[in-house]
């Protein structure tokens, strides 16, 4: 359960606007002591500058001390140009903070191809080193950009702090993962197994979300343990899990245009990796999304996006409920009351594979006419 949101030991934040956007717009987080990192990055083809750095800074240092994150320019396709500027971004960072260059990581969010104004780095970044605030709702809002909430978690595990941020709105379908989402956490917990632990929970949150089916450039999902505090292992994945989970959903419910958040639920699969591609491709299926926004329970939907999957599955065999409401039973469609079933908030899709013992959960939303609006305007 999260809990008030408070800053691990030996984290300290920073949040203001260097001249990108009149409200905050770059964050930094220094780690003085140093700490463990482990990260997952977006799989598309063409990954922005900062995944780059991120990747080489990773594979040369055992340890991390600064974080520095942008909004408005993702720094994505922009050539050696954009490259060469995000390394004098951590290289700035470095100098400021008074470490190696490859301790390190630097992201960006915000506009695909559009030059980053360097000259606002170097002129931002001694500022913001300068002056920490320690201010987490300040943080997290200087990281958004179409969302319209900060995304913030917090738990405690034994007498350690696990808090956790995240951006996304839109163009979200992670593949190691369609938004910015930082994890950080005073535990004590070796290299070796944060790697593990962290894939882990990402496949089981992050990777279970979609608003949309896209893909970004500049996906990351990174968590950093400042080991200070001893904690059995179990008991931080559990709780580094529920941080995760916590944002996650919070993503889906903030995605672009959303008026619901949209749960499934796959049960009675034969395998878990078919129970989380199920619910997975359920919630994704822009047929079901159109559906949920006009409170249509359209189980058809449902049932093709299963289908979908071209496993070996007899449709007599599968139970759909939405809300708790048996709308396809083995072979039949009961009478639904759509007003009923919509009197909630939120959507619940459960479907009963009735094969196997193997069950997944996956999130996203309804999918809104203020989508299309703001993706078709989202530049011009």
């Amino acid at each position: 359960m999260n809990e008030p949101p408070s800053l691990p030991l030996g984290f300290s934040l920073a949040s203001g606007s260097i001249g990108l956007r009149e409200t905050r717009d770059t964050a930094l987080v220094t780690m003085r002591d140093g700490a463990t990192a482990s990260a997952l990055f977006t799989r598309n083809s063409f990954p922005a500058a900062p995944i780059l750095v991120n990747r080489e800074h990773l594979s040369r240092s055992k340890t991390v001390k600064a974080l520095l994150i942008n909004t408005v320019f993702a720094n994505a396709c922009t050539g050696n140009a954009g490259l060469m500027k995000a390394k004098r971004c951590a290289e700035v960072t470095a100098e400021c903070v008074g470490c190696a260059i490859e301790e390190v990581l630097v992201f960006s969010t915000g506009k695909i191809g559009s030059p980053l104004p360097l000259e606002k780095f170097e002129k931002g970044i001694p500022l913001l080193a300068a002056k920490p605030d320690d201010d987490i709702p300040g943080f997290a809002r200087a990281i958004l950009t179409t969302d319209t909430v900060e995304k913030i978690a917090c738990v405690r595990c034994g007498g350690a702090t696990v808090l956790g941020f995240a951006k996304g709105s839109g163009m979200i379908c992670p593949d190691m993962a369609t938004m910015l989402a930082f994890v950080f956490t005073d535990a004590r917990i070796e290299k070796e197994r944060v790697d593990d632990v962290w894939k882990e929970i990402c496949d089981e949150t992050f990777n279970r979300i979609s608003v949309d089916g896209c893909e970004s450039t500049n996906d990351a999902a990174v968590v950093v343990a400042g080991q200070k505090i001893p904690v059995a292992e179990s008991d931080l994945k559990g709780a580094l899990h529920t941080v995760a989970e916590s944002l996650a959903i919070q993503i889906a419910r903030d995605g672009e245009g959303a008026t619901m958040l949209v749960t499934c639920k796959v049960t009675g699969a034969a395998s878990a990796t078919e129970a989380a591609a199920m619910a997975r491709r359920i919630v994704s299926s822009d047929l079901v999304k159109c559906a949920a926004h006009g409170h249509d329970p359209n189980w058809g939907r449902v049932m093709s996006a299963v289908g979908s999957l071209h496993e070996n599955i007899d449709p007599r065999t599968v139970r759909v409920s939405f809300n708790d409401t048996i709308v396809w039973d083995r072979g039949t469609a009961p009478a639904i009351d759509a007003e009923t079933i919509f009197s909630r908030s939120d959507l619940i899709i459960t479907v009963d594979l009735r094969r196997g013992a193997a069950r997944a959960l996956s999130w996203g939303c309804d999918l809104s006419h203020v989508y299309v609006d703001i993706n078709a305007h989202y530049q011009t």
